[in-house]
């Protein structure tokens, strides 16, 4: 039978070893630059009560397009 002991150290090399590489991995570390983004209070009426309400939206769009190129194109 194998001891606890003679199985901790592998384990936990193991251990360090995967958590390195999460850690360094560029897709879990980096940001995406190239999108951006606005705040907007929309102003909506509930469907169920008919009740006026107020909605938070976050437009997310390329860095490098025109917002107003949108709005033209809709």
């Amino acid at each position: 039978m194998m001891r606890a002991e003679t199985l901790l150290k592998p384990v936990t090399v193991l251990l360090a070893l995967i958590a390195a590489v999460l850690l360094l991995h560029p897709t879990v570390t980096a940001t995406d630059e190239s999108i951006a983004g606005a705040e907007h209070w929309v102003q909506s009426v509930s469907g169920a009560d008919g009740k006026p309400i107020k909605l938070y939206v976050w437009e997310k769009r390329l860095r490098g397009r025109r917002s107003v190129g949108l709005c033209q194109v809709g």
